[in-house]
């Protein structure tokens, strides 16, 4: 699946710790740069596409957070900060304005 995903236009982008508003410590990561990060234990895959989006295939582990739902930034707000979050969609429009 995640070959699938990445022929489609994969684009991860990295958030460290910091607050979601302010974007601190956002970077975009290739998807070796990706594997590597994905394998540390304080890592978390936040996959931001719609619930059919990722019903249709996601990344093992992953934990869905629908870009379009009113309460997004309520459930960003949630997340645990002291983890990495390595977060995608479809093409990296939605991951890229998290």
């Amino acid at each position: 699946m995640t070959n699938t995903l990445i022929s489609i236009g994969f684009c991860v982008v990295v958030l460290l710790v910091g607050t979601f508003s302010v974007r601190a410590g956002v970077n975009n990561a290739t998807v070796a740069e990706f594997e590597t990060l994905r394998a540390a234990k304080e890592t978390v895959v936040l996959d931001v596409r719609t619930p059919s989006e990722y019903a249709g295939g996601h990344i093992a582990g992953a934990v869905n957070i629908n870009y379009y739902n009113r309460d997004l930034e309520q459930q960003l707000a949630k997340l645990d900060l002291t983890k990495t979050y390595l977060v995608y969609c479809a093409v990296g429009g939605r991951s890229a304005r998290v």
